[in-house]
């Protein structure tokens, strides 16, 4: 029988018999103890696991961050750019104002000449009614020296009974008579100078009138790409107006580039140059939704004027739209007047009016 003096003596027969290390360790833990190195190892790796998946988030988000960054930077690039677009936007504008108060002052000049000219020739026409007063004053003056001729030739008749008497009558009715010719000569020299000078005054008015009128059509032709310009601007700004008039809400308006982006590299086939031309400067080309949400475009040619050939180009444009990206285009026209033809008339775009009391320059 082993018997266990001291301490050592257990530990060594405990060496001896792991069997009975075993059978006391199971009596000195609890079960919680003995659990312990299990419960240790799932957590160990739970802890791993968690620190991996933390690993993994923080890359995740450095990734966002790095691109939240280059975000930020193409976003103040852009902010740049619209700066820059906005101030020239805002000298053009000005440039416009100083124009069209230039036009207006030439249309004041060119209406007080005007008012000037029909002044002129109102005194031109009573001047003329004088004339006309003084020649009938003269025809009946005429009128009563050829009755005192008749009334002298009768005279004349009677005195011819008298010879002597007679020849002195016939002498000084001579004189009478060359004197009533030569009244009549001068009478008709001076109707003929008056008729001249007449037809002078009427030929310089007349070609004042035309000077006038070929100023008034060039300043008509300088005028119109200033009235065009100012009622694009208009336009620009009821641009979700213009959407929502027919029902659909404004996305964004395209620029130069972006509209050209559209055919890019598309199958332009049976199109001219020409045409493609005229679809990348188109007035205004407006991408939006419809109330499903679904992208359609919208081309609007402006014009202080409209006509069948603002209408026939939006049309074409609007074409071109759908075949380039597939998605709806709707054409418009937009203008402060609009002509008979697509007033009253189905042309395939919808009108939408800009008023001029929008044109005034504050």
């Amino acid at each position: 029988m082993t018997t266990i003096n001291t301490i050592e003596d257990l530990v060594r027969l405990l060496d001896e018999k792991p069997e009975w290390a075993e059978a006391l360790r199971s009596r000195l833990q609890t079960r919680e103890l003995t659990e312990l190195p299990g419960k240790f190892e799932s957590f160990r790796a739970e802890m791993i696991q968690a620190m991996t998946d933390l690993a993994r988030a923080l890359t995740t988000t450095n990734d966002r961050l790095d691109q939240a960054e280059e975000d930020r930077r193409d976003l103040r690039q852009t902010v740049m750019d619209l700066v820059q677009t906005v101030k020239g936007l805002a000298d053009a504008q000005m440039e416009t104002n100083r124009r069209l108060d230039q036009a207006e002052e030439d249309r004041r000049d060119l209406r007080q000449t005007v008012e000037e000219l029909a002044q002129t020739v109102g005194e031109l026409g009573r001047t003329v009614d004088g004339l006309l007063q003084t020649v009938g004053e003269l025809g009946r003056t005429v009128d009563g020296l050829l009755q005192t001729v008749g009334e002298l030739g009768r005279t004349v008749d009677g005195l011819v009974q008298n010879a002597e008497e007679s020849g002195r009558t016939v002498a000084s009715l001579v004189q009478t008579v060359e004197g009533l010719v030569q009244v009549v000569t001068q009478t008709n020299e001076r109707l003929s100078n008056f008729e001249e000078q007449t037809n002078r005054r009427f030929d310089r008015v007349e070609g004042d009138v035309r000077e006038l009128r070929s100023e008034l059509n060039g300043l008509r032709n300088d005028f119109a790409p200033v009235k065009a310009a100012h009622v694009r601007n208009a336009a620009l700004r009821e641009v979700a107006d213009i959407a929502r008039s027919i029902g659909r809400t404004l996305v964004r308006v395209l620029n130069p580039e972006e509209i050209y982006d559209l055919h890019r590299g598309k199958d332009t086939s049976g199109i001219s140059s020409d045409q493609l031309k005229s679809f990348r400067y188109a007035d205004l080309i407006i991408e939006a939704m419809d109330i499903n949400g679904s992208t359609c475009y919208l081309t609007v040619e402006v014009s202080y004027t409209a006509d069948k050939r603002d209408t026939s180009r939006s049309v074409r444009n609007a074409e071109f739209l759908t075949r380039f990206t597939g998605r709806p285009a709707f054409a418009g026209v937009a203008g402060v007047r609009f002509d008979d033809e697509i007033a009253s008339g189905d042309n395939g775009a919808f009108l939408y009016q800009v008023y001029a009391r929008h044109l005034e320059v504050d």
